[in-house]
């Protein structure tokens, strides 16, 4: 068996996990639910990141999302309101896997480098610092609502346009007095739905409290 550069997960509620091997990619897998793992029936495909400014507190996302094979959006975000670096990839996982859902209920293959993110999505390790389980709790129904989400462990190099759009985010930001930044691209009029309706909701959650428009209204 060749040696083994990504680690791969399949996601399904309720079902346990099993150690298989991909038959296209000769990966070893953790996976629930479906026990074959073809990366073509995966149609949606996710990559993110992240970046961490220590010194400012600054938290960059960045996500990448493909239909086929081909570019349909990508979002960049920045605010300061960063709880470490894990919390920050996390939180670019968690709002890639919202991406995804909004744009489509076909399978979703999300690509991260960072470890925890993936083992906390794959329910491997379970969250023991307050804020990353706050995350873990706000994942779930997401997970819950998808039949099928894949996860792809990479390395750093794999994701590197997201890479470099959050790295390039929160250098603006940090040079900025902006409480926050948000950039995009997108293809089709479904890409720009999902991009804008997350735009909205960043923008409404950054106003002060008193200037909240109350979503019972």
């Amino acid at each position: 068996m060749p040696s083994v550069k990504h680690r791969s997960f399949v996601t399904a509620a309720e079902e346990p996990f099993e150690r298989v091997s991909d038959p296209i990619q000769g990966l070893m897998l953790q996976v629930r639910g479906d026990p074959i793992f073809h990366r073509t029936e995966y149609p949606i495909e996710i990559d993110v990141d992240a970046s961490y400014d220590y010194a400012s507190g600054i938290r960059a996302t960045a996500w990448e999302l493909r239909e086929s094979g081909r570019f349909k959006a990508k979002r960049f975000f920045a605010d300061r309101q960063g709880q470490g670096p894990n919390h920050a990839e996390l939180c670019a996982a968690i709002e890639g896997l919202r991406a995804g859902h909004m744009y489509s209920d076909s399978p979703i293959h999300l690509r991260t480098d960072n470890k925890l993110s993936a083992a906390i999505i794959t329910n491997l390790w379970q969250a023991r610092q307050r804020h990353i389980e706050v995350l873990s709790e706000e994942l779930q129904p997401i997970l819950e609502s998808h039949e099928f989400i894949a996860l792809t462990w990479v390395r750093t190099r794999e994701v590197r346009r997201v890479d470099a759009a959050a790295r390039e985010i929160k250098d603006r930001l940090r040079q900025s007095k902006a409480p926050w930044l948000d950039g995009w691209k997108y293809e089709g009029d479904a890409a720009a739905a999902v991009i804008w309706r997350l735009h909205n909701q960043a923008r409404k959650s950054h106003l002060p409290k008193k200037r909240r428009r109350n979503p019972f209204d």
